[in-house]
């Protein structure tokens, strides 16, 4: 074999060695975005949940006169209402990659 045929024949085993390594990184990629994606939607059901306790809490808290516990429950549920937004952001965004 000649020295042409053997640098062809690695450089064509090399392409396909970078082939192989980027289809494998792509795949990878593919799998830690799912798990974002998953641990995301999570949290931001979670968050939600957690939003609409504090609501309620509050609501009591304005029923019973308690209205600096009313305020106070009411200002952490639009700042955790708020995050939970902003991870379905995220989630909008990953879904669309």
């Amino acid at each position: 074999m000649t020295t042409f045929h053997q640098n062809h024949q690695k450089t064509a085993l090399q392409a396909k060695f970078d082939l192989t390594t980027i289809f494998t990184y792509d795949l990878l990629k593919r799998k830690m975005k799912q798990e974002t994606f998953t641990i995301l939607s999570r949290v931001y059901d979670q968050l939600q949940e957690i939003a609409a306790q504090l609501y309620t809490a509050a609501e009591v808290a304005l029923q019973n006169n308690d209205f600096d516990d009313a305020s106070l429950l009411q200002s952490r549920a639009d700042k955790i209402y708020e995050e939970a937004e902003n991870i379905d952001t995220l989630i909008i965004e990953l879904e669309d990659r």
